[in-house]
């Protein structure tokens, strides 16, 4: 296993590569965000450290929601992308309610991201620039090619578009099989078990959502087929006897759930592929 890069280490300068948005191999001190923010009369800095998508640390996904495929999705630098093309809506919507506070005349973003990183991961966030320009904003692949080389010094590897593509895709077909369990009894906890989530060994616990009153889980990537599963409510195995019920060979009651094919491919599905996990993109 590779070693971790640790903390990142402080950054000696901060690239300005659009209007809203930064990019510095490290971390600013509190004197330096001050001066950016200063200078560019920003009233918001975002702040993401991609770093930690390359480790591994962030899935990109929420906590109610669960990728179940046989592949784990969504890899690190498609998460990283889907997360700084969020924060750049976000910075969008605060630059334009900054100018419609500031009038027609105002000039210049309220608004802005600085993207952070480990000088050891430059070609890790090289392709997550690629996708954000390719994926996220349309931009053609020679020309997202170009600009992020002439940003990261260093240019993202052409055979990574195809896999890419693939992957966003399969992340596509895995989310039009997407399936939301729902235990709307009560408990203190509760957790689901069987071929539903890779089998009766693996719980997988449910967020309670407060505004709907019940415990919830999304499932992303189900193959194709019938799933078989239960609820463990507070450590006692159940079955919502609501919903669809089979008996097995020794008489246990278990949930029943179908699930259907998915859709096709093709760059329109991987463009969708990217909007979607923008959509989902856990951000802390």
């Amino acid at each position: 296993m590779p070693s971790l890069p640790g903390p990142l280490p402080r950054a000696d300068a901060i690239r300005q590569l659009l209007p809203w948005l930064f990019l510095a191999a490290g971390r600013p001190d509190d004197r330096g965000l001050e001066a950016l923010a200063t200078q560019h009369a920003l009233s918001t800095l975002r702040t993401l450290d991609l770093s930690r998508f390359a480790e591994g640390s962030v899935s990109g996904l929420p906590p109610h929601v669960r990728w179940v495929g046989s592949d784990k999705a969504p890899c690190p630098t498609i998460a990283a992308s889907a997360a700084l093309a969020r924060l750049a809506v976000r910075a969008e919507l605060g630059r334009k309610r900054g100018h419609d506070a500031r009038g027609p005349d105002s000039a210049g973003p309220t608004d802005a991201v600085l993207a952070m990183h480990h000088p050891r991961h430059a070609p890790f966030v090289s392709e997550a620039l690629w996708l954000v320009l390719q994926y996220h904003w349309g931009m053609p692949a020679p020309e997202a090619i170009e600009i992020v080389s002439d940003i990261c010094g260093c240019a993202p590897i052409p055979a990574q578009a195809s896999a890419t593509a693939l992957e966003l895709e399969r992340f596509v077909r895995g989310w039009s099989r997407r399936v939301t369990l729902a235990w709307p009894y009560g408990g203190a906890s509760v957790e689901v078990v069987g071929d539903l989530v890779g089998g009766w060994h693996c719980r997988v616990p449910l967020q309670y959502n407060s505004w709907r009153r019940e415990w919830r889980l999304q499932l992303l990537g189900l193959a194709p087929g019938l799933h078989r599963f239960k609820f463990i409510v507070d450590g006692r195995w159940c079955a919502d006897v609501h919903a669809p019920l089979e008996h097995d060979f020794w008489g246990n009651a278990n949930n029943v759930l179908r699930v259907g094919e998915g859709g096709r491919g093709g760059d329109a599905i991987a463009t969708l592929g990217a909007a979607l996990l923008s959509f989902y993109c856990k951000l802390r």
